[in-house]
């Protein structure tokens, strides 16, 4: 009902996030409306999960009761835990342990509390149990879920007073027996007793279970009518077994109670919306009661009309309304700004009027979700999600949404954080029309694709060509059917796929080259202007992992990324404890950039720090431009330390003029750093979990090493059943067509799951400065010379290297540096 899309009913699986609300009742039959939002289970769609947990208050995690806790389920808890939302547990495909394993109600039992310990082993002391009302057991295919607390009251009801229900409930799993009115934590002596939850709970399922499909109908009416108070009718008689078991378990959990019941006894509405949102003006204040203020999470196609996922934190929202929208990289940059100017005591009238920018919207039409339609409203109200027209254009992936009514409210006024996507799109192919007339309906189509799929990245090349970064193959085959059918509805080329690299260092840089610049006055000779030395050497690695994690330091020790730099005390004691900093190196960091750090290493009594106060911001500038492409082939630059060891600047010189020379200088000087450094090529790795029989393992180690660079590190037994889970890693260049391979070689017996969360980077064999690698022609490059390879390859693609499909022009230091510098660097044998 939820799969609207035809992509989605032809494949079987949820691409996109969907929702309903529904108007449902709980155990004490009151009326509960409750917001669901259905998120995509493929890791590859898990950009869709990120956008969904941002909008929720509780999240149910649905499991496998087979597969039990996979490395996907841990990952959803630590989500959850990350993102301080309220968790509930659904184990579904119950009928999978009577009816494929065929285990007996004890075993079913032991499987059951082995998947619950696994659970509470990851949730950091919270503990999830059944008799907490946070555990739902549930079965898709028969159409059923139940609590214990629900089984309880429709099964044991009538036959325990209501006062001892509540008692009787919480002796209901664990250790827990019975006999004859007595409750023990042992078992009792010389009697054959099972738990409770087996005796109670599985033994009268399993009763059901097995009336139902023998068709012992006389046994199962008696034990219908006498316990559940449920008539069969002569229609329903006739059924075959498998849909008369289906009709009788939907009558026994009728309306799904106890799922209403769990969800409204564990959710807790608006208790952490401050890790949502970025403090930008009075922190610690709320928002004004009365304003409008919500969350605008992403942009919806619905049958070919925009749409806006919406969460209504505070105020009304009307049809017709003018509101203001602040898309959230702007938002990002407004914190920066004022992380910034912390230290001023005035505020400029450009921050005042910059309300006054904000693009304002008139809301057209407001509707609530309902799976494959839209249920029009004509207003919304607090805690409410909602889809909203009118407002798509203002905004790009995420925004906040407000009204205020005076610039006191505005001050109080609180924006969302860009939202984090939990995985990083690495995998790459390159695209452009079959006939080039057709570039516009391309170029529209993609800004289509850029706004309904939240985790893809799309860029234009110098050469031209459109590259789309995703999070798999299966995203990339399900958005480029949405590229070709239905938005851009022409041909298109595509590449082999692709990954994206990293460009990195693997030692300290041999020497400091100071990078000099010329300014030249109208009518005067160039005179002597800015000279700026940056040395580079590579990150520890674990900061590098704590940073790819958006975080520095452990437990009471712990920083966000985000606030990082507003105070600087207590990141120099984390530096220096958890990472072995020196004290002056932790006083003196300027910048965390994308798992780059900048420091400022030049000495007071050589350089005057009012000079470099002067000009530190144009200096960090000129650092997020380097991390961002790097001297290689332009690629990001990832786990790296600068460090500004001496900056000269004249003093006659305007200084405007000097600021606009500063950010191109720093670049270039970095880039010097990070080519004396002995650079390297990072590639993406991917973590593969697969699913198997036994068996077929050697299958799988098989496969695994037909593919550079991959590694099995875990084979883990599940529970209960004769499947294995095998984790290991696969380069993301060398991951195309692997679950496709496994699906044909196990004879679909092997299930995959690859992603990229951990965000591991791996050198690429080789050296990138080598011109003599050699290359050969229509074939695969040998291990040794893969990095210049790679480099080569994706410089020609990228424009940057014009010299011809075999052309050697790589990267060199010779191009930073003067002629003469460089020769005496070769001849000194420090550069080859």
């Amino acid at each position: 009902y939820l799969d609207n899309l035809k992509q989605e009913i032809d494949r079987g699986l949820s691409i996109k996030l969907n929702g309903s609300t529904l108007l449902c009742t709980d155990l004490e039959s009151k009326s509960r409306m409750i917001n669901f939002l259905d998120a995509p289970g493929h890791v590859n769609f898990m950009d869709e999960t990120a956008v969904a947990l941002a909008a929720s208050d509780l999240v149910l995690i649905v499991i496998d009761v087979v597969e039990g806790v996979t490395f996907v389920v841990e990952q959803l808890i630590k989500q959850s835990i990350k993102n301080n939302v309220a968790m509930c547990f659904v184990i579904n495909k119950l009928d999978r342990l009577i009816l494929d394993l065929k285990l007996p109600p004890m075993d079913a039992y032991l499987k059951l509390n082995h998947i619950i310990a696994n659970i509470n082993s990851f949730t950091k002391g919270n503990v999830f149990s059944p008799i907490d009302n946070n555990i739902i057991f549930a079965s898709t295919k028969l159409g059923f879920t139940f609590t214990i607390k629900e089984f309880v009251s429709y099964y044991y009801a009538h036959s325990i007073p209501s006062s001892k229900i509540d008692d009787f409930t919480t002796r209901l799993w664990g250790s827990v027996y019975y006999h004859k009115g007595n409750f023990r934590t042992k078992p009792f002596e010389n009697v054959e007793k099972y738990p409770t939850f087996v005796e109670f709970i599985l033994i009268p399922l399993y009763k059901i279970f097995s009336y139902a499909l023998s068709m012992e109908k006389d046994k199962l009416k008696n034990l219908l009518r006498s316990n559940f108070r449920v008539n069969l009718s002569q229609e329903a008689l006739q059924y075959d077994p498998q849909p008369f078991l289906k009709h009788v378990l939907q009558l026994i959990f009728r309306q799904q109670t106890g799922l209403v019941d769990a969800i409204t006894r564990c959710y807790q509405p608006f208790k952490f919306i401050d890790d949502k949102t970025a403090h930008l003006s009075s922190p610690g204040k709320s928002t004004p009661e009365g304003t409008l203020w919500a969350h605008v999470l992403k942009t919806v196609d619905y049958g070919g009309a925009e749409w806006s996922l919406v969460r209504i934190y505070s105020g009304l929202l009307k049809r017709g309304d003018t509101v203001r929208i602040l898309d959230t990289s702007q938002s990002e940059s407004r914190q920066k700004r004022q992380l910034h100017d912390i230290s001023k005591t005035e505020t400029s009238n450009e921050d005042e009027d910059e309300d006054d920018e904000t693009p304002s919207c008139e809301v057209e039409e407001i509707g609530l979700l309902g799976g494959r339609y839209v249920y029009p409203v004509h207003e919304a109200h607090k805690g409410q999600i909602v889809l909203i027209k009118g407002i798509s254009s203002a905004y790009i992936k995420s925004a906040t949404l407000y009204s205020v009514k005076s610039k006191e409210d505005m001050k109080q006024l609180k924006f969302f954080k860009p939202l984090d996507y939990i995985t990083e799109a690495v995998f790459k192919i390159v695209l452009q029309p079959l006939l080039p007339r057709e570039l516009p309906k391309l170029l529209d189509a993609l800004n289509k694709i850029s706004k309904y799929y939240p985790g893809v990245i799309i860029k234009v090349e110098e050469s031209g060509e459109h590259v789309i970064l995703g999070n798999g193959e299966l995203y990339m085959d399900c958005l480029l059917y949405d590229l070709r059918a239905s938005y851009a509805k022409i041909e298109i080329k595509i590449s082999d796929p692709l990954t994206v690299f990293s460009e990195s260092c693997s030692n300290e840089s041999f020497a400091s080259i100071p990078v000099s610049n010329s300014i030249s006055r109208l009518g005067e000779e160039n005179l002597p202007g800015l000279s700026i030395s940056v040395a580079a050497e590579p990150m520890d690695s674990k900061m590098i992992q704590d940073l790819s994690k958006n975080t520095l330091g452990k437990g009471q020790n712990c920083l966000d990324i985000d606030g990082i730099m507003g105070n600087p005390r207590k990141l120099s004691k984390i530096l220096r404890t958890e990472y072995g900093w020196d004290s002056l190196a932790s006083r003196n960091v300027w910048s965390f950039y994308n798992g780059n750090v900048l420091i400022n290493d030049t000495l007071p009594d050589e350089i005057s720090p009012e000079l470099l106060s002067k000009y530190k911001e144009q200096i960090i500038q000129g650092f997020y431009w380097t991390v961002k492409e790097g001297p290689l082939a332009e690629e990001p630059i990832y786990g790296v330390q600068y460090k500004l060891l001496s900056i000269s600047v004249p003093s006659d010189v305007n200084i405007d003029v000097m600021k606009s020379q500063i950010i191109p200088l720093m670049k270039k000087a970095c880039y010097v750093g990070l080519l004396t450094a002995i650079p390297i090529l990072l590639e993406p790795i991917y973590e593969v979990d697969i699913t198997v029989h036994a068996p077929l393992l050697p299958i799988v180690e098989e496969l695994m090493k037909k593919r550079r660079g991959s590694r099995i590190y875990k084979t883990i037994k599940v529970a209960g059943t004769p499947l294995l889970e095998v984790r290991g890693q696969v380069p993301v260049i060398e991951s195309a067509g692997f679950e496709t391979d496994l699906r044909l070689s196990t004879n679909g017996l092997g299930m995959c799951q690859l992603y990229f969360w951990h965000k591991i980077w791996r050198k690429v064999p080789g050296d990138v400065l080598d011109k003599d690698a050699f290359i050969p022609k229509l074939k695969p490059a040998p291990i040794n010379s893969l990095s210049r390879d790679f480099v080569m390859k994706t410089r020609r693609r990228k424009g940057i290297s014009t010299g011809g499909f075999m052309s050697n022009d790589g990267p060199t230091l010779e191009k930073y540096i003067s002629a003469e510098l460089y020769a005496q660097l070769r001849e000194n044998g420090l550069v080859p």
